[in-house]
């Protein structure tokens, strides 16, 4: 039961947390936002929870595809 609950609270604060943003996007921006997370779940062979390494993958994908910030700047600062 208590594993329940862990997700449970886990999914209320995702909730509360995306549903601020969500009132701001149109519908092609949350496709296109929504499409790139699930891309990298797709690549992920267990299609488990993302990791660190894999959040800073979203993260530089969320701003070189939204934001068209350049792809190589992103992964230099990620190196550093």
């Amino acid at each position: 039961m208590k594993a329940q609950t862990t997700v449970n609270t886990n999914l209320e604060q995702a909730i509360n947390t995306i549903l601020p943003v969500v009132a701001t996007l149109t519908d092609m921006e949350w496709a296109r936002i929504s499409g790139i997370i699930k891309h990298a779940y797709s690549m992920k062979a267990a299609k488990t929870m993302l990791d660190g390494s894999d959040m800073e993958n979203l993260n530089i994908s969320l701003r070189h595809e939204l934001l068209d910030e350049p792809y190589s700047k992103l992964v230099q600062k990620q190196s550093e």
